[in-house]
């Protein structure tokens, strides 16, 4: 007599609030400073000021994302050149795009992202790795379009931890205005109050 067979795990359905509702520890989210040119009116120049943008891990954001939903998938877009498969979208300008989709049951999530440098601005030509790193912020993207980080995209992430200067209380923020691509950026303290982070 054969046993009988044991019943298959019932699958859940996506449901957005579940995602967006997940907290994110600050031990999970990078804060990197970039610059961005403004014109003064009155002095007529330009100056380059300081802005923090925070981004979630891509292994942090799939592994939450599998606590819940541990059936989801993910695959990203490939696109055929003169008969050869290439990783991304290329335009006329020489940038290109990942596609990235995610799928939870039968609900997909697709999201698309410029090949993109530490500073945020197109890659002409890029190379292999940045077509990964690439790829995996868009994987973060995708996924945040299902509700999963997307309070970072929103700038409504902020640090949890909280320090106490100058008999005030301050979050705790990572600084980094001389960051190089690829160094780790380590949590500094500032005196005074940090600024919104802005999503990306």
């Amino acid at each position: 007599m054969t046993a009988p067979k044991e019943p298959k795990a019932k699958k859940l359905e996506w449901d957005f609030n579940t995602l967006y509702n997940i907290e994110i520890d600050d031990a999970d989210v990078t804060v990197r400073t970039h610059t961005s040119k403004k014109y003064n009116k009155q002095t007529r120049a330009w100056s380059e000021e300081p802005y923090d943008l925070p981004y979630l891990k891509w292994s942090v954001a799939w592994r939450l994302l599998l606590q819940v939903y541990p059936h989801a998938t993910y695959r990203f877009e490939r696109f055929i050149v003169n008969e050869t498969p290439q990783d991304c979208q290329y335009h006329i300008d020489n940038t290109a795009t990942v596609h990235c989709i995610v799928s939870i049951g039968d609900y997909q999530s697709a999201m698309w992202l410029p090949v993109m440098d530490y500073n945020n601005k197109p890659v002409s030509n890029p190379n292999s790795r940045d077509i990964n790193d690439s790829k995996m912020r868009c994987l973060v993207k995708c996924i945040a379009m299902l509700g999963l980080g997307l309070k970072i995209f929103e700038g409504k992430w902020k640090p949890k931890e909280e320090v106490v200067s100058s008999g005030k209380v301050y979050k705790q923020e990572f600084t980094g205005s001389d960051v190089k691509k690829g160094d780790h950026i380590k949590p500094q303290w500032r005196d005074t109050p940090p600024s919104q982070p802005k999503g990306f």
